[in-house]
């Protein structure tokens, strides 16, 4: 693994030469042998490049040689050892505060700087770059969750500079990535006015209609209200002709390299079937399950985890399987378009949180979609909604493409920025290196 080139004056060493590294021993669990202690955990460091205490730190116990081992002090920097995606695996974050009774949880290491050699909040910053921290995916092991050992951390190989530099880089950092937040919370503050304009301007046209002025009645559903008169209140089981789960068994031995394309739930988001990372199975394994074959117009629904996001079969899949989604063949005079919008709706989306059950994740059956209240427009309305819909959603979805971009960039930058300063490659506040 190739890592960048360092000035002068500047090396590589293995992580466990320039500090101490521990695994920390303790869970979320409270004994009453034990002595009350307040516990950074996981998400802690996931979400916080720096812990203080300002966060909300978990009730625990801890043994008297726990406190000792794994107490908090100021320029300790805390990794993920443990995660379900191995891109997750070594996060940093750096205690940049005094946090009495605060210890190290489960799943983190605690690295404990050299304070002679190493400068906590730059080793933090170097355990962020490009390069450095990909060292610790690289050694991850695992299938469904991934983990890093004791050795492999400590062996890890990271820049040391001066001290001096460290500090000035660290604090360098410090500023210009706060400044570089600051600008993307701004753009994604953008992105979700944007999305709640594109959302209102939806639910208001696939319930109220395109005419303000037209009669309304009331449905007598809380979450809908008044409709136009001429609309119809139906279940969608009473507007499909088929309404049914994709495959629900292994289909892993019937992968194959070409053949049937098989849809995920991972290839929807609303309104929209991603086709650029298709799975493809074994045809005579498809044709078995000949009566859950899909084609274009057919609404694909998720049932666990992002349960009841829609979206439309396209024309580029002529004939393609679905693995555990939830299949809606329409009749063929109403528009799939339509209810694929109004499914995706806040009012689809308020029936399937009522509805849904689950803890981690939500999940949906076919009976709860088979009753899921509908607004049936007559069929030319439903086609002249989602031309309108297409024309005033443009100008929106252009943008937020644009404003993700940006947003993309400036992460970007932020990662360049920092992976570039800590390994000497341009001079930070005078500095010759």
């Amino acid at each position: 693994m190739g890592l960048p080139t360092l000035p002068a004056g500047w090396s590589y060493a293995p992580l466990k030469r320039v500090t101490t590294v521990r695994f920390s021993s303790v869970d979320k669990h409270s004994l009453p042998e034990e002595t009350p202690v307040r516990l950074c955990n996981y998400l802690d460091v996931y979400r916080s490049e720096q812990i203080t205490r300002r966060l909300e730190f978990m009730q625990a116990t801890a043994s008297r040689s726990e406190i000792e081992r794994f107490s908090l002090l100021p320029g300790d920097v805390l990794l993920t050892k443990d995660s379900e995606e191995p891109s997750d695996i070594g996060v940093p974050s750096c205690v940049v505060e005094q946090l009495d009774g605060v210890v190290c949880g489960y799943h983190l290491a605690l690295v404990r700087p050299r304070p002679d050699v190493v400068d906590g909040r730059f080793l933090q910053r170097s355990l962020q770059a490009t390069g450095i921290r990909d060292q610790f995916y690289a050694r991850a092991v695992g299938v469904t969750r991934f983990a890093i050992g004791l050795g492999e951390v400590g062996d890890a190989l990271v820049p040391v500079a001066p001290l001096m530099v460290q500090h000035r880089i660290a604090a360098f950092l410090d500023h210009k990535t706060a400044a570089i937040d600051q600008l993307i919370q701004r753009k994604e503050r953008l992105i979700e006015l944007l999305r709640e304009k594109r959302e209102a301007l939806i639910t208001q046209a696939v319930t109220k209609g395109l005419d303000p002025n037209v009669p309304k009645k009331d449905s007598g559903v809380g979450w809908i209200g008044s409709f136009p008169a001429h609309w119809q209140l139906r279940r969608l089981k009473q507007i499909a002709t088929r309404l049914v789960v994709g495959i629900a068994q292994a289909a892993t031995q019937a992968y194959a390299a070409s053949g049937i394309p098989l849809v995920r739930s991972t290839n929807l988001r609303r309104d929209r079937l991603l086709v650029d990372d298709l799975l493809y199975i074994d045809k005579s394994f498809a044709d078995q399950l000949r009566s859950k074959y899909i084609r274009p117009g057919d609404l694909l629904t998720v049932r666990t985890g992002n349960a009841g996001v829609t979206a439309v079969v396209p024309p580029e899949l002529p004939i393609s399987q679905c693995f555990t989604m939830l299949i809606t063949t329409l009749r063929q005079e109403h528009s799939p378009y339509f209810f694929s919008l109004q499914l995706n709706s806040a009012i689809g989306a308020t029936h399937f949180r009522r509805e849904s059950w689950g803890t981690a994740q939500e999940n949906i059956s076919v009976p709860i979609l088979q009753n899921t209240p509908v607004l049936v427009p007559p069929p030319s309305e439903q086609r002249g909604i989602v031309t309108m819909l297409n024309e005033r959603t443009a100008n929106v979805d252009a943008a937020l493409a644009a404003v993700e971009r940006q947003t993309q960039v400036l992460r970007e930058y932020r990662q360049a920025l920092i992976s570039a300063a800590v390994t000497g490659q341009f001079a930070v506040a005078g500095d010759a290196a």
